[in-house]
C-alpha cells in the first residue's frame, strides 16, 4: 500500500553552532565521495582489456562489483557506499553507439578527480538520495526537506543527511529565539502538522511536541516538563469556559440547550508559516 509523505522544518541555530555544523557537513560528505572515488579507481585499475573495450563485458563486471558491495553490507552506511561508487562509474562512463547509431554502448574510462563535484566553501546545499539539507548564513538556519514521494519520510531514516542533521542538532546549546518546528504531511492528512519541537523556538510553537534540548549553558531543558505545562494549560482553559459558560448559563445570558462555540484538545501546531530569527 503505498504511503506518499513529505517532511520539512527550518531551525535557527546559534552562530557558533551553525558554523560547526556547516562545517561538519562539508567534510562528511567530502570523506564520503573521497572513499567512494578511492574505490572506483580501484576497480578501473583492475579491468582487463576485454572488459575496457567489450560494453557487454564491462557492464557485467561493474554490476557484479556494485552487487557484491552491496551485498557485503552490514548497515546503511554500507548500503550508501554501494550507491556511491556506483555514481562515481556512472560520472566516468561515455555512452557510443553502433555503426548503424541503432544501439547504445556504455564503456568506462578511468575515474578523474574532475568527475566529481566536491564540496567547497560555497557549498550551502548537501543531499543523498533520501534528503536534502540546505544552509542560510544570513538567518543562521539549516533547513530539512524530503520531498513528497512514496515512503519518502520512512526511507530517510538513518541515512547520511538524517544522521548528520540530527547529531548537529544533539550538539548544539540552544540560545533563546533558537530552534525550530519539523513539519509532515502524507495523502491522508488535510494539511501539514508538526512532529518535532526542538530547541526554545521549538518549546513555544510545539509544545505539544517538544524535544529535550541542552540550553547554552549545558543545562538539559526536558521536553516532557514543557509538554506537561502545555497539556495543563489545556485542561485549565478547557475548565475555564465551562465556568465561564456555566455563568452565563444560570445568568440567563445563554439559553439552555443552545449550542456553544468552543473547543479544547491539545493538538499540534498545524502552520508552518513561522518566522524563524
Amino acid at each position: 500500500m503505498s504511503h506518499y509523505e513529505a517532511e520539512w522544518g527550518n531551525f535557527t541555530l546559534p552562530e557558533d553552532d551553525y558554523s560547526r555544523a556547516l562545517d561538519t557537513f562539508r567534510l562528511e560528505v567530502h570523506r564520503a565521495k573521497e572513499v567512494s572515488f578511492d574505490a572506483a579507481q580501484r576497480f578501473s585499475a583492475e579491468l582487463t582489456e576485454h572488459q575496457r573495450t567489450d560494453p557487454e563485458a564491462y557492464q557485467a563486471t561493474r554490476d557484479r562489483f556494485i552487487d557484491n558491495l552491496s551485498r557485503d553490507a552490514r548497515s546503511v552506511e554500507g548500503l550508501e557506499f554501494a550507491d556511491d561508487v556506483r555514481a562515481v562509474l556512472a560520472s566516468c562512463e561515455t555512452t557510443v553507439t553502433d555503426a548503424v547509431g541503432r544501439r547504445r554502448h556504455i564503456l568506462p574510462t578511468t575515474p578523474e578527480l574532475s568527475d566529481i563535484t566536491w564540496p567547497d566553501g560555497d557549498a550551502r546545499a548537501f543531499d543523498d538520495e533520501t534528503a536534502t539539507v540546505y544552509f542560510d548564513d544570513r538567518s543562521h538556519t539549516i533547513r530539512w526537506e524530503v520531498e513528497e514521494n512514496n515512503r519518502a519520510v520512512e526511507d530517510a531514516l538513518g541515512h547520511r543527511m538524517d544522521r548528520l542533521f540530527n547529531d548537529e542538532l544533539q550538539k548544539t546549546r540552544w540560545t533563546p529565539n533558537t530552534g525550530g518546528v519539523m513539519y509532515y504531511r502524507d495523502e491522508y492528512d488535510d494539511g501539514a502538522r508538526t512532529t518535532r519541537g526542538i530547541g526554545p523556538i521549538g518549546h513555544e510553537f510545539d509544545a505539544e511536541n517538544a524535544e529535550d534540548y541542552l540550553d547554552s549553558e549545558g543545562e538539559l531543558v526536558r521536553g516532557d516538563i514543557a509538554r506537561s505545562a502545555h497539556r495543563d494549560a489545556v485542561v485549565a482553559a478547557a475548565d475555564t469556559y465551562r465556568e465561564v459558560f456555566r455563568a452565563a448559563v444560570s445568568n440567563g445570558r445563554v439559553g439552555k440547550g443552545v449550542p456553544a462555540g468552543g473547543q479544547f484538545t491539545v493538538a499540534a501546531h498545524a502552520d508552518d508559516d513561522v518566522t524563524l530569527l
